[in-house]
């Protein structure tokens, strides 16, 4: 029985260890692009806010085009959100994939 247990977890750790690996390594490209881009995105997306708050208030622009500048700043100042669920998510199936090379 013991002999048993200990090929099964020789077994668990040879198939899982290699997943394990591409996780990491998936998580550290991913955490890297993130925090390389994150900062621009969300000083691209600050500017394009105030240009369309600026332009609304200076009566260059009107309100159709003021909303459509406000959404798209909004949408790329949260892109980097998205990277950090993806990020989130890849910890997710990390943690169990790492409990049962440890067990």
């Amino acid at each position: 029985m013991i002999l048993l247990k200990a090929i099964w977890k020789i077994l668990r750790l040879t198939a899982l260890l290699p997943i394990y690996a591409v996780l990491k390594l998936i998580e550290w490209t991913c955490n890297l692009a993130q925090s390389l881009s994150g900062w621009i995105f969300r000083l691209l997306g600050l500017l394009m806010m105030a240009t369309a708050v600026a332009s609304w208030g200076l009566h260059l622009e009107m309100g159709r085009e003021v909303v459509r500048m406000l959404v798209a700043g909004l949408i790329v100042f949260l892109l980097p959100m998205l990277g950090e669920f993806i990020i989130v998510g890849i910890m997710l199936i990390e943690f169990p994939i790492r409990q049962a090379i440890k067990n």
